[in-house]
């Protein structure tokens, strides 16, 4: 039982290690991810968005 206990213990550090790791790495991917979801916003918009308008603007003239 003491075993048991001796590895819960150390199991629940290691999680909270692996959380405070966790955090820290988790700012850095959000501000990342931020990025890459700006990036893929505007190439979403250029690719998909840009040639609509330019049709509809070729099929009013």
């Amino acid at each position: 039982t003491i075993d048991i206990i001796h590895q819960t213990g150390f199991r629940r550090d290691h999680v909270l290690q692996q959380e405070k790791n966790h955090r820290k790495h988790s700012q850095l991917l959000s501000n990342l991810s931020k990025a890459k979801v700006l990036v893929a916003f505007s190439c979403y918009f250029w690719m998909y968005q840009v040639p609509m308008l330019i049709l509809i603007t070729a099929f009013d003239a």
